[in-house]
């Protein structure tokens, strides 16, 4: 009996001695493998964390009425949501009863949820009024499972602090039972389907649904691309923590969720692209539908068309000239758009947000060139343009006039409405008679110049206004692309995984550690330990 016990504790010694020389974190600090295994642990806990509250932070910074936050929030899904997503699944296979640091996880957790549920909020009226869950019954089906699958995973995490081996471990069947009998991921796959089908199938994509239902408002579908990827997001999230916990090898799924997830961003990102190319012939259509059957004065169609287009196509600022049609040989419209009926004439015009620079200049060239003379619009305005001398500069600016300025007409009387107001009037000759140019201030800035990206980023500007942002490289952020994920520190805390295939001494050297570290653990599969430190003493 005392022979087998001294065999049984030359093994054990065997096995420690091999654990402390074959793990690099503890073979370095002998006998101080808590201290190391308790830096890793606060290693992990604090890269979620911050992680989580980066997100948080990310997405409280989109601004869903304004176009490039769209974007660029719809493009951080992508550069965000795999990193937290693998963060989060890490974490809760290591649940330390007491810890300051996954307090913080789990609160960043719960305030990402919200955000993600205020998403769901900007569109949910949009959804009421165009009945969305009726118009796309196929849809909403999927959404539904994830959302009550997301739900249970929710309940998972607000769980009590510190609950036994035992009750983590019903925790978690309930929940795989729950993702099963959903088929959740059936649904994931499906909704990532509705987002990047292309070409003939039996479900259209959502995008194409929403450009059609929307007649292509860029703002409202920003608006539902912003959800629809936060439900991919949780689809995703909830696909890889059930994976963890049912023996799924998940290291090259994993990197295949990133590239799906990029690949919905790109299809996501192409859908605003279209509106954004295809805008003039959604404009026409909508103004047709104002004015046809307006019988109101001029100033009121004018306000209203001017409203509608502000709205809608927000990237730039309108010019609307609206004159009764007995009027129209008293004007000369120079406008992108001329709209006629029985009763009105109207002319709108895009002018490029900027801010007001070298306002004395440009008036002062304008009258130089048109005042007192013939209104020749496109010949002298194309050649008008004047070198400004500046007193604190060495050298002169050049001042093309076409390029500060947008010409809306020629108005012989003032029998007419124009909203906003011109920035400049000139007058001029029109055969003879005294006429009018109106001049509205529209600048375009060099945008990609004064913007560059970085990290072999893209510089898009959109359209032809002032708006622009950044297609970042894979890794890379910002509005410059110029913060990094730190993806190594995410390499470095995943490790390699225990599989079916470990050695019984690794297994068995995984198990000491825990033992030293007075952990708790109930093996639930034979990739996943579900661990509860009771207490950390060791420094």
């Amino acid at each position: 009996m005392a022979l087998k016990r001294s065999a049984l504790l030359l093994l054990a010694s065997m096995i420690v001695l091999h654990c402390v020389r074959s793990d690099p974190l503890t073979s370095a600090v002998g006998l101080q493998l808590p201290s190391g295994s308790k830096e890793k642990t606060d290693k992990i806990l604090n890269f979620g964390k911050e992680s989580l509250f980066l997100l948080k932070d990310n997405m409280e910074s989109i601004d869903s009425t304004k176009l490039t936050a769209v974007m660029k929030g719809i493009s951080s899904f992508a550069a965000f949501a795999p990193v937290v997503s693998s963060v989060i699944n890490m974490i809760l296979v290591f649940m330390p009863e007491e810890n300051p640091v996954l307090n913080e996880v789990k609160k960043g957790f719960a305030e990402v949820n919200q955000k993600l549920d205020s998403l769901y909020i900007k569109i949910s009226n949009l959804a009421t009024d165009v009945k969305w869950h009726n118009y796309a019954s196929v849809y909403s089906q999927d959404e539904r499972i994830i959302l009550n699958t997301w739900k249970k995973f929710s309940e998972f995490m607000d769980r009590r602090e510190s609950p036994s081996p035992e009750e983590t471990n019903q925790h978690i069947k309930a929940f795989t039972s729950f993702y099963e009998r959903q088929g959740t991921e059936s649904s994931v796959l499906n909704f990532y389907h509705y987002l990047t089908v292309e070409g003939m199938s039996l479900s259209e994509n959502i995008n194409d649904l929403l450009k059609e239902k929307f007649k292509c408002d860029v703002s409202v579908v920003g608006r539902y691309n912003l959800y629809l990827s936060s439900l991919f997001w949780k689809g995703m999230v909830l696909t890889q923590f059930y994976w963890k916990l049912t023996d799924v090898n998940t290291k090259s799924k994993e990197a295949e969720h990133v590239q799906m997830f990029k690949k919905v961003s790109e299809a996501q990102l192409s859908a605003v692209e279209f509106c954004l190319n295809n805008h003039k012939q959604y404009l026409e259509k909508d103004v047709d539908e104002i004015i046809k059957d307006h019988s109101s004065d001029e100033a009121s169609l004018a306000a209203k068309v001017k409203r509608a287009l502000d709205d809608k196509y927000s990237w730039y600022s309108w010019v609307v000239v609206v004159f009764d049609s007995s009027q129209s040989t008293n004007h000369k419209l120079y406008t992108e758009f001329t709209f006629t009926t029985d009763k009105f004439v109207v002319g709108i015009s895009s002018t490029v947000k900027a801010d007001m620079m070298d306002v004395d200049q440009v008036k002062d060239i304008a009258r130089e060139c048109f005042e007192d003379k013939k209104c020749e619009i496109k010949v002298t305005a194309q050649r008008c343009s004047h070198i400004w001398h500046s007193k604190d500069l060495d050298y002169g600016i050049f001042i093309p006039l076409k390029k500060y300025v947008e010409v809306t007409q020629v108005a012989y009387r003032n029998q007419f409405v124009e909203v906003p107001e011109p920035f400049h009037r000139v007058k001029c000759y029109w055969d003879g008679y005294e006429s009018w140019i109106s001049f509205h201030y529209s600048r375009h800035s060099s945008v990609c110049v004064t913007n560059q990206c970085q990290n072999n980023g893209k510089c898009k500007r959109l359209v032809r206004s002032n708006e622009w942002f950044c297609e970042c490289q894979d890794g890379y952020y910002g509005d410059t692309c110029d913060k990094i994920i730190n993806m190594t520190m995410l390499i470095m805390l995943v490790g390699p995984q225990l599989g079916p295939t470990s050695s019984l001494v690794s297994l068995v050297c995984s198990f000491l550690s825990l033992l030293l570290l007075d952990i708790k653990c109930v093996y639930f599969s034979t990739t996943v330990l579900l661990c509860v430190q009771r207490k950390i003493t060791l420094m």
